[in-house]
């Protein structure tokens, strides 16, 4: 008669805890792959390896996800696609504002 590991600790522990694979964690996350194993290289989430195989614990994406969550800050926002004014001296020299059609 066979037992189950999971049984005997109350379903915790590595053996029983659900995991992932990098692909699969990536589709939970609404990531790609390739930005998860840059989080995974920087080890802002712990793994498993066995045998060369990533493997990840579903509590700690669910860590990491708890450790993202909050407000937006304005400078983590991407700026729009406008580029910076140009410095007072150029912005108000005559050959700009020739080439921009205004009056000398």
């Amino acid at each position: 008669m066979q037992t189950d590991p999971c049984a005997a600790r109350n379903g915790t522990g590595l053996l029983c805890a659900k995991k992932l694979t990098v692909p699969e964690a990536a589709k939970v996350m609404c990531i790609g792959q390739t930005k998860l194993r840059e989080l995974l290289r920087k080890g802002d989430i712990p793994v498993i390896r066995i045998m060369g195989k990533i493997l990840l614990l579903e509590r700690d994406l669910e860590a990491f996800m708890q450790r993202s969550y909050g407000p937006l800050k304005v400078a983590e926002t991407k700026s729009s696609n406008r580029l910076p004014p140009l410095p007072k001296d150029i912005a108000e020299s005559v050959l700009l504002k020739k080439a921009m059609g205004g009056s000398q």
